[in-house]
Protein backbone atom coordinates (compact mmCIF):
# COMPACT_ATOMS: atom_id res chain seq x y z
CA UNK A 1 0.00 0.00 0.00
CA UNK A 2 1.36 3.35 -0.95
CA UNK A 3 0.18 6.71 1.31
CA UNK A 4 -0.86 9.94 0.36
CA UNK A 5 -1.41 13.32 1.47
CA UNK A 6 -3.07 16.15 0.01
CA UNK A 7 -3.64 19.58 1.37
CA UNK A 8 -6.12 22.68 0.28
CA UNK A 9 -6.57 26.01 1.31
CA UNK A 10 -8.49 28.99 0.40
CA UNK A 11 -9.17 32.61 1.79
CA UNK A 12 -12.71 33.53 3.10
CA UNK A 13 -13.88 37.23 3.29
CA UNK A 14 -15.82 36.21 6.53
CA UNK A 15 -15.41 35.62 9.96
CA UNK A 16 -13.34 32.35 11.13
CA UNK A 17 -16.09 32.15 13.35
CA UNK A 18 -18.73 32.01 10.74
CA UNK A 19 -17.43 29.71 8.53
CA UNK A 20 -16.32 27.45 11.60
CA UNK A 21 -19.99 27.13 12.61
CA UNK A 22 -21.24 25.24 9.26
CA UNK A 23 -17.89 22.85 9.07
CA UNK A 24 -18.78 21.85 13.03
CA UNK A 25 -22.23 21.31 12.01
CA UNK A 26 -21.00 18.28 10.80
CA UNK A 27 -24.20 17.59 8.89
CA UNK A 28 -26.04 19.43 6.12
CA UNK A 29 -22.47 19.62 4.37
CA UNK A 30 -24.78 19.25 1.13
CA UNK A 31 -25.00 23.27 1.27
CA UNK A 32 -21.45 23.51 0.25
CA UNK A 33 -19.72 20.49 -1.31
CA UNK A 34 -21.15 20.17 -4.66
CA UNK A 35 -20.91 16.45 -4.84
CA UNK A 36 -23.06 15.83 -1.59
CA UNK A 37 -26.99 15.84 -2.78
CA UNK A 38 -28.27 15.34 1.15
CA UNK A 39 -26.50 14.36 4.19
CA UNK A 40 -27.53 13.22 7.90
CA UNK A 41 -26.29 12.07 10.96
CA UNK A 42 -26.85 8.97 12.56
CA UNK A 43 -27.38 10.14 16.16
CA UNK A 44 -28.34 13.89 17.37
CA UNK A 45 -25.71 16.16 18.87
CA UNK A 46 -22.33 16.55 17.05
CA UNK A 47 -19.47 14.60 19.43
CA UNK A 48 -16.50 12.71 18.60
CA UNK A 49 -17.73 9.13 17.29
CA UNK A 50 -20.82 10.61 15.23
CA UNK A 51 -21.44 9.64 11.86
CA UNK A 52 -22.31 10.99 9.24
CA UNK A 53 -24.26 9.85 6.31
CA UNK A 54 -23.21 11.50 2.58
CA UNK A 55 -24.93 10.68 -0.58
CA UNK A 56 -22.84 11.50 -3.10
CA UNK A 57 -23.21 12.30 -6.88
CA UNK A 58 -20.56 12.72 -9.32
CA UNK A 59 -22.19 12.61 -12.49
CA UNK A 60 -24.81 15.37 -11.82
CA UNK A 61 -27.17 13.38 -9.80
CA UNK A 62 -27.49 10.43 -12.22
CA UNK A 63 -26.42 7.80 -9.27
CA UNK A 64 -25.26 8.03 -6.13
CA UNK A 65 -23.49 6.41 -3.95
CA UNK A 66 -23.82 6.33 0.12
CA UNK A 67 -20.50 7.26 2.03
CA UNK A 68 -20.53 6.96 5.61
CA UNK A 69 -17.76 9.22 7.81
CA UNK A 70 -17.09 9.55 11.78
CA UNK A 71 -16.03 12.35 13.87
CA UNK A 72 -12.48 11.84 15.15
CA UNK A 73 -11.58 14.87 16.94
CA UNK A 74 -13.39 18.21 17.49
CA UNK A 75 -11.34 20.73 19.30
CA UNK A 76 -13.55 24.43 19.34
CA UNK A 77 -11.11 26.58 20.42
CA UNK A 78 -8.56 25.73 18.13
CA UNK A 79 -11.60 25.50 15.33
CA UNK A 80 -9.90 21.85 14.06
CA UNK A 81 -11.92 18.68 13.49
CA UNK A 82 -11.42 15.58 11.74
CA UNK A 83 -13.15 12.85 10.43
CA UNK A 84 -12.45 9.36 8.74
CA UNK A 85 -13.85 8.05 5.96
CA UNK A 86 -15.61 4.36 6.82
CA UNK A 87 -17.27 3.71 3.85
CA UNK A 88 -16.77 5.04 0.12
CA UNK A 89 -17.68 2.81 -2.83
CA UNK A 90 -16.41 3.10 -5.81
CA UNK A 91 -13.37 4.99 -4.94
CA UNK A 92 -10.01 2.83 -4.82
CA UNK A 93 -8.73 4.00 -1.63
CA UNK A 94 -8.49 2.66 1.88
CA UNK A 95 -8.33 5.26 5.26
CA UNK A 96 -9.24 7.98 4.47
CA UNK A 97 -8.49 10.84 6.94
CA UNK A 98 -9.39 14.82 6.55
CA UNK A 99 -7.91 17.11 9.03
CA UNK A 100 -10.14 20.38 8.80
CA UNK A 101 -8.89 23.73 10.19
CA UNK A 102 -10.01 27.50 10.40
CA UNK A 103 -8.01 29.88 11.01
CA UNK A 104 -8.14 33.87 11.48
CA UNK A 105 -6.87 35.30 8.54
CA UNK A 106 -5.51 39.36 8.17
CA UNK A 107 -8.49 41.75 9.23
CA UNK A 108 -11.49 40.71 11.04
CA UNK A 109 -13.19 39.48 8.36
CA UNK A 110 -10.74 37.27 6.64
CA UNK A 111 -9.93 33.73 7.34
CA UNK A 112 -7.91 30.70 6.05
CA UNK A 113 -9.68 27.39 5.85
CA UNK A 114 -7.31 24.24 5.23
CA UNK A 115 -8.45 20.62 4.31
CA UNK A 116 -5.32 18.38 4.46
CA UNK A 117 -5.79 14.26 4.45
CA UNK A 118 -4.20 11.27 3.87
CA UNK A 119 -5.53 8.07 2.35
CA UNK A 120 -4.01 4.76 1.24
CA UNK A 121 -4.12 2.96 -2.56
CA UNK A 122 -2.51 0.15 -4.04
CA UNK A 123 -0.14 1.47 -6.13
CA UNK A 124 1.40 4.42 -7.41
CA UNK A 125 -0.92 5.12 -10.32
CA UNK A 126 -3.90 4.91 -8.05
CA UNK A 127 -1.98 7.18 -5.70
CA UNK A 128 -1.86 9.99 -8.40
CA UNK A 129 -5.18 9.50 -9.52
CA UNK A 130 -6.51 9.73 -6.26
CA UNK A 131 -4.53 12.65 -5.38
CA UNK A 132 -5.70 14.44 -8.27
CA UNK A 133 -9.89 13.48 -7.85
CA UNK A 134 -9.30 14.73 -3.88
CA UNK A 135 -7.29 17.66 -4.70
CA UNK A 136 -10.48 18.71 -7.03
CA UNK A 137 -13.14 17.53 -4.77
CA UNK A 138 -11.56 19.13 -2.02
CA UNK A 139 -11.26 22.28 -4.17
CA UNK A 140 -15.16 22.23 -4.81
CA UNK A 141 -15.84 22.06 -1.16
CA UNK A 142 -13.61 25.44 -0.77
CA UNK A 143 -15.24 27.21 -3.41
CA UNK A 144 -18.48 26.07 -1.92
CA UNK A 145 -17.61 27.55 1.31
CA UNK A 146 -16.41 30.61 0.28
CA UNK A 147 -19.26 31.19 -2.09
CA UNK A 148 -21.53 30.17 0.67
CA UNK A 149 -20.04 32.97 2.71
CA UNK A 150 -19.16 35.89 0.48
CA UNK A 151 -22.55 36.24 -1.16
Amino acid sequence: MAISKFNRSVMINATAENVWTSLKAFGGNEKFNPLVTSSRLEREGVVVGCKRVCYVSVDGGKTESETIEVLTSLNEDDRTMAYRVLSAPNTPFEGLVNNVNVRQGEGADRCIVEFTGSFEVEDEKSKSEMTKILQNAYGGILNGLKKMHET
